[in-house]
């Protein structure tokens, strides 16, 4: 019986699922900046789906990783909060 390494032979390795997290939750963040307008004041917001996608890929550190990526959209500028 060969020795493990401590590498996965067949799966993702730690930095691939860093980077998909990191990608699903910019994925997320485009989304987030054009919701679906329903009613006065009222929009769907459809980023939480890949935020849970890459908790479901890589589990929840990662979807944590994903979330918080998703929600750096105050930084990049001004958001109406009724608009």
């Amino acid at each position: 019986m060969a020795k493990s390494d401590g590498h996965r032979a067949n799966g993702a390795g730690a930095g691939t699922r860093l980077l998909v997290a990191l990608a699903l939750g910019g994925l997320a963040l485009l989304v987030d900046l054009h919701p679906i307008p329903l009613l006065p004041r009222v929009s769907l917001h459809f980023g939480s789906v890949f935020v849970l996608l890459a908790a479901l890929a890589g589990g929840p550190l990662y979807g944590v990783v994903a979330a918080i990526v998703s929600v750096v959209q105050p930084l990049l500028g001004p958001v109406d909060p009724l608009g």
